[in-house]
């Protein structure tokens, strides 16, 4: 690979959402998906590359269009470190226009009850396999719906009396 180019990510495209929640018509211009893109273009561009010049101009970019301050909070954690479960520029667009991300292990460690474990109905909610070993490992990386991730962590500790 070019070492001028770097991998466009989830995450890399929603370090430029906005306060507002969308992109600019530039910086939709800048990923090459024009200022009005298809249905699930986020995961048409995933996995190809932008020059490390037009990625800078793209979160330069973020807010830019808005009277606002892009420094407040922009969500339930947007730090540069992996500490936490959910991260907001992790979401991105399936091809039907739902919002997704994929489980990591930190989603998976906060979801788990009390006795370290999760229930049937939480792994189902993570398209894993239920009577396989390895709950876990069949989970992790899967790419499942925003609302999906939300009920496993909702359904922590259900099921302890």
């Amino acid at each position: 690979m070019d070492k001028k180019k770097i991998k466009i990510t989830a995450r890399f495209i929603n370090s430029g959402i906005s306060v507002n929640g969308g992109w600019s018509k530039k910086q939709l211009d800048l990923l090459g998906v024009g200022r009005t893109p298809p249905k699930g273009w986020m995961t048409l561009i995933i996995g190809k590359h932008i020059s490390k010049n037009n990625a800078k101009k793209f979160i330069d970019l973020r807010d830019k269009h808005l009277d606002v301050d892009s420094s407040i909070n922009r969500g339930l954690n947007n730090n540069d470190d992996d500490s936490g479960f959910f991260d907001l520029r992790d979401i991105f667009e399936n091809e039907r226009g739902q919002n997704c991300i994929v489980v990591t292990a930190n989603l998976w460690a906060e979801g788990k009850s009390a006795n370290g474990g999760c229930s049937t109905k939480q792994i189902k909610l993570l398209k894993g396999g239920v009577n396989v070993l390895g709950r876990k490992k069949g989970c992790i990386g899967n790419i499942v719906s925003v609302w999906n991730a939300k009920e496993f962590l909702d359904l922590k500790n259900h099921n302890l009396y």
